[in-house]
């Protein structure tokens, strides 16, 4: 089995982040739960571009689901850049 990766947070994931807290009560439980997924097994997540991975979380009781685009940056560590409201209806890109 792999190590897990070593998770660093990009400046805008933050910022991004901040955006989604008044609509996401547990955000840090849901986002401890992504990373979580993240070391494990990130080459597991769907590949968007290049090495650019995406990850969702489901919606639940004061929890939008969301989107979280990483990329394997180095080979014991991934960068999570990005963090967005997944629209209701919207598909999970063949999650």
């Amino acid at each position: 089995m792999a190590p897990n990766r070593q998770i660093i947070y990009d400046k805008t994931f933050w910022e991004q982040a901040k955006t989604i807290v008044p609509d996401a009560q547990r955000l840090d439980d849901i986002i401890d739960g992504a990373v979580w997924a993240i070391s494990t097994h990130p080459e597991k997540f769907p590949i968007v571009e290049k090495n650019l991975r995406v990850a969702f979380t489901d919606d639940f009781p004061n929890a939008p689901a969301l989107r979280i685009y990483f990329s394997l940056t180095e080979p014991y560590s991934c960068t999570l850049h990005w963090i967005e409201r997944l629209d209701h209806g919207e598909e999970f890109l063949g999650m």
